[in-house]
């Protein structure tokens, strides 16, 4: 199984689901909100990497860790 969901089953060359939930985080570990003061946790990596960069352009620093 790929972690951004790009791989591929090698029998049946069909895509591979990716059940990797993350977490987007600051350096320190305090789990960041969205707009609706949401949790940001329990997203799929394409999510999660909009979310972190959305902070970043902001000047908050966050990572997306796998949880």
């Amino acid at each position: 199984m790929s972690v951004n969901g790009t791989g591929l089953d090698r029998k049946t060359k069909k895509p591979l689901n990716d059940t990797t939930n993350w977490t987007v985080k600051t350096p320190d570990g305090v789990i960041l909100q969205d707009a609706k003061h949401k949790p940001l946790t329990g997203l799929n990596a394409s999510d999660a990497t909009t979310a972190m960069l959305s902070f970043r352009r902001r000047g908050t620093w966050a990572v997306a860790v796998r949880t």
